[in-house]
C-alpha cells in the first residue's frame, strides 16, 4: 500500500507542504522500502520551482566516512543528490577500509586518511576549506539525514547573518559556581546557544578558514584525546563567537536518525568528561 501522502492534491501544495511531502516518502522509504531509494524520487515540478525561491545560493554539504559507509551509500547520499540546490556533497574518506564509490555529479569523494590521522575529527573544517566550492557549508554526520524542511530553516535563519553558526541542536556553556570550572548542558536549547552539534551545522566558507587558522591554538591538547579533536564542535562555535560577537542559533526542527548508530563516538566513555575538558582548556588557552 503506498502513503497517503501521494494522493495529496498537487494544485493546492505550497512550500511546507512539498517539504512535508518530500520528508514523509523519506520516511516511508526508509521504513518500509529497502532499495527503493536508489531511485529518484518523481516529485512534481513545484517542488523544484519553489526551492529555487526559497535559497538563493548553493550549498555544499561535508559528510565524513568512518565506519557507517552503508549509512552513506544506501540512505544519506541518495536523499541529498536529489535536492536541486545541494550542488557538492564531499565526502571526506577516513579509514582506507570503509571506502565506497558512489557515482554522481554531485558528489566529490577526497581521501583525508593522513590528515584524520593527525587532526581525528576537526579533518571534516580542513576538508571543506579545501574541497568546498560554496560560501554555505552544511556539515552532517554518517548516522542522520536531514529532511529538507529542516534544512530549509536552517538556511533561511542563516542567511538572516552568514556570520553565526546556526544548526539544531544546540548546547549552552556555563560556569559551575561550586567549582568555578566551565561545563556545558547535555540537553537540547533553542535560540541563541554557544555551540552546536555537527549533526547539522551551518555556517559560512570564511568561518570554516577562520577555525582552521586558529586551529594550531588547541592542537597539542586536542592530539591527546581518545578521539582526536573531540570537541571540534565546540571550537568552531566559541571562535567564531569570539570573532562576530554573535552567538550560535539552534532551530527546533527534526532530524530523521538511522538504524545504524554503531561506533557513535558518543558512546565512548568518559565522551562528556573529555569533551568538558577540551571545554575548560578552550577557555584557558584564549585566557578569556
Amino acid at each position: 500500500m503506498m502513503p497517503c501522502c501521494l494522493y495529496y492534491s498537487s494544485k493546492n501544495w505550497n512550500i511546507d507542504s512539498i517539504l512535508d511531502l518530500k520528508d514523509e516518502l523519506l520516511k516511508y522509504h526508509i521504513v518500509h522500502f529497502t532499495g527503493f531509494h536508489r531511485k529518484r524520487e518523481i516529485l512534481h515540478k513545484q517542488f523544484f520551482e519553489l526551492q529555487q525561491k526559497m535559497f538563493d545560493e548553493n550549498i555544499t554539504i561535508v559528510v565524513m566516512n568512518f565506519k557507517r559507509p552503508n549509512n552513506l551509500l544506501q540512505h544519506i547520499l541518495p536523499y541529498y543528490d536529489n535536492i536541486p540546490i545541494v550542488d557538492q556533497i564531499v565526502v571526506v574518506h577516513c579509514l582506507e577500509y570503509t571506502t565506497f564509490d558512489y557515482i554522481s555529479n554531485k558528489v566529490q569523494h577526497v581521501y583525508e586518511h593522513d590528515t584524520d590521522k593527525e587532526y581525528g575529527v576537526f579533518t571534516r573544517y580542513i576538508a571543506a576549506k579545501k574541497y568546498a566550492k560554496n560560501a554555505c557549508i552544511l556539515f552532517t554526520d554518517d548516522d542522520v539525514i536531514i529532511p529538507t524542511k529542516t534544512m530549509s530553516m536552517v538556511y533561511q535563519k542563516w542567511k538572516e547573518n552568514i556570520n553565526r553558526v546556526v544548526g539544531v541542536e544546540g548546547r549552552k556553556v556555563y560556569k559551575n559556581t561550586t567549582s568555578d570550572e566551565y561545563e556545558y548542558k547535555t540537553t537540547a536549547f533553542y535560540g541563541d546557544v554557544d555551540f552546536v552539534l555537527t549533526s547539522c551545522c551551518m555556517t559560512s566558507l570564511d568561518n570554516v578558514e577562520y577555525v582552521c587558522s586558529q586551529e594550531h591554538t588547541m592542537h597539542d591538547y586536542a592530539s591527546t584525546t581518545k578521539v582526536k579533536w573531540n570537541g571540534e564542535d565546540i571550537f568552531l562555535g566559541l571562535e567564531v563567537q569570539k570573532k562576530t560577537d554573535l552567538p550560535c542559533y539552534a532551530l527546533n526542527s527534526n532530524l530523521i536518525n538511522l538504524v545504524n548508530t554503531d561506533h557513535a563516538i558518543s558512546k565512548l566513555n568518559n565522551h562528556i568528561q573529555e569533551r568538558t575538558s577540551f571545554l575548560r582548556t578552550w577557555y584557558s588557552v584564549k585566557k578569556l
